[in-house]
């Protein structure tokens, strides 16, 4: 089966579902405001910590693997464990687990939220799960959602939308005056704030702005009862989307899949990369919730360097086909998903996570080379940029541990770095469909990189689709985009069972005369980063203690308060459309 879509655009190789595609002129003096946060990023920034601290071990335990039934009533997400345990050497220690929950401190993540999500409530009409009248699913008297976005989009933002920024809703204040001879200057972290907003409004302005006029984050987004992370879908709607992603892998005339893509939107990146116009989607409510950025130019010029950096830190265990065969068939895909950082996944105290103690000097010369301090720090000027609630919660977080361990994150606002390695005789790094959901109700970032030979074609291969919100994203190489992982089922995908055309920018009704089909690309060579946080780390910092049961016992709730998607994703600003300016 093929599905044709339409772009208006020459430059632009893919298309969203509507056939939108008209690039804008942005203002060149905000083009370079913005820029100049993926300029940034000095080489000298601070230094990196040592990493041989001692602290109780966390998830990774160095022996003494779970006995079956160990978790009793409760059972582990099955597409969480290879994400999380440690690895190398040989395959024992690369596969390490999780301690009982008699030495887990009732942390709520194995526990306590474990359970929670096993208690599925058929009324909740929220995530891949709607209530219908027949019962398919025996006894669940529930059927598998597939997601019918309605936006709203502009492609050009100084006609398309006017933003209102209210002083009170993002105490923003753009104005400037010479300072006065005498004055004591402000303060470096107020200038930093200042120029972090300025920022982003200037981003905000000149971006390429989606609303989803179909989704409400805080309402339809699937988390735990406790709020402190997100929530995957019920087993048997995560066995849906697989059994449908399976069958299309193995038979691309399969059309289950197919038919499900088509009420998607596709969200291309758009062309030419040089006007470095980033997106913004925001909900119904217009919380921004997901943000896509532009390739930076330092990032551009080193990223050869980068790639081999990464390929130094990851070859000795890429090539031990004992540890290929262990992730051979794993749930997130057959690659080495190498995790490094401090790590509390159902223990009292934070502690590196085992690969990284197992390859501690690797990893220190990896930290402590300038291209990757700088890359931590803009990744981290983005997501402050971007999302600075978040920010200002990763950083509190942050003093709390450091205060209370004396450990910092190593990777500027993120306590832990996930680096996939493509094995040899992999294409590449394509995720199977998965949830993120021991991660804290907050953002990751992501980022592809592609080996300096690679000629990875990323408008037909791996875009990634975010299933709840029914939306379908382009990412190139070395663009970072910053997403609540843990509050969506997501995968890659190709766009080889799509049929594109591109047509002449003033043919309003493409047809087989004006139109070319787009060539197939390849997939070779893209691996992919990304950085994150775990919900763990935010329970002990957010109720001052080390476990949920001590801070039960003084009377704290054990939840993460009310309202924490509207705190985290707070609307910053209103945005119009208007109707008459916009082009089909």
């Amino acid at each position: 089966m093929e599905l044709t879509t339409y772009v208006l655009d020459r430059d632009a190789v893919a298309a969203d579902m509507f056939a939108f595609g008209v690039t804008s002129e942005p203002d060149s003096d905000a083009e370079e405001e913005v820029a100049a946060v993926a300029e940034t990023g000095s080489t000298d920034g601070e230094a990196i910590q040592e990493q041989d601290k001692s602290s109780r071990e966390g998830a990774e335990l160095e022996e003494g693997e779970l006995e079956e039934g160990e978790l009793e009533e409760g059972e582990v997400v099955d597409d969480q464990l290879p994400f999380l345990l440690g690895y190398d050497t040989d395959v024992s220690s690369e596969v390490a687990t999780l301690p009982p929950l008699s030495e887990a401190g009732d942390d709520l993540s194995e526990h306590e939220d474990l359970l929670a999500e096993l208690e599925e409530d058929e009324d909740k009409q929220s995530g891949p799960v709607k209530k219908v009248s027949s019962n398919p699913y025996g006894d669940k008297k529930t059927g598998l959602l597939i997601p019918e976005p309605k936006i709203n989009i502009s492609y050009d933002p100084g006609r398309y939308w006017l933003i209102d920024v209210p002083q009170a809703s993002v105490d923003l204040d753009l104005s400037y005056e010479d300072p006065i001879p005498g004055q004591k200057k402000p303060k470096r972290q107020d200038v930093e704030a200042d120029r972090q907003k300025r920022l982003q409004m200037r981003s905000l302005k000149t971006g390429q702005m989606m609303m989803l006029t179909s989704y409400d984050l805080a309402e339809e987004a699937r988390t735990t009862s406790t709020g402190w992370q997100g929530s995957p879908p019920p087993k048997w709607a995560r066995e849906d989307i697989v059994k449908m992603y399976s069958a299309a892998s193995e038979d691309r005339g399969h059309s289950e899949l197919l038919e499900v893509m088509k009420k998607f939107m596709f969200i291309p990146y758009q062309r030419p990369s040089d006007e470095k116009i980033a997106l913004w989607i925001v909900d119904k409510q217009e919380r921004p919730f997901v943000y896509r950025g532009f390739p930076a130019l330092w990032l551009e010029e080193e990223k050869d360097k980068i790639w081999k950096l990464v390929h130094d830190l990851l070859n000795p265990s890429l090539r031990k086909s004992k540890v290929k065969s262990y992730y051979a068939k794993q749930a997130r895909g057959p690659h080495f998903p190498c995790i490094i950082g401090y790590y509390r996944q159902s223990a009292k105290k934070p502690d590196l996570t085992s690969w990284h103690k197992q390859n501690l000097q690797r990893v220190k010369t990896f930290l402590q080379n300038p291209l990757i301090i700088r890359l931590n720090k803009w990744v981290s000027q983005i997501v402050g940029m971007a999302f600075p609630k978040i920010k200002e919660r990763f950083e509190k977080c942050a003093q709390w541990h450091k205060n209370q361990y004396g450990i910092e994150p190593q990777f500027g606002l993120f306590y832990n770095l996930c680096i996939n390695g493509i094995f040899p005789g992999q294409h590449r790094i394509h995720t199977l469909p998965h949830a993120d959901s021991k991660n804290p109700i907050s953002v990751c970032a992501l980022m592809a990189y592609v080996s300096p030979t690679s000629n990875f074609n990323h408008t037909k291969k791996s875009w990634l689709v975010l299933w709840e919100a029914g939306i379908i994203i382009e990412l190139p190489p070395w663009v970072l985009l910053v997403y609540p992982s843990s509050l969506f089922f997501h995968f890659n995908i190709d766009l080889n069972e799509f049929k594109f055309v591109v047509t002449d920018i003033n043919v309003k009704t493409p047809t087989p005369e004006n139109s070319t089909p787009l060539v197939q690309g390849e997939e070779e060579g893209r691996g992919s980063m990304v950085w994150f946080n775990m919900a763990t780390m935010f329970q002990s910092a957010e109720t001052g203690f080390d476990t949920i049961k001590k801070a039960k016992a003084a009377g704290h709730s054990g939840k993460a308060g009310p309202n924490v998607i509207p705190k985290n994703f707070a609307s910053m600003g209103t945005y119009i459309s208007v109707p008459s300016a916009m082009r089909f």
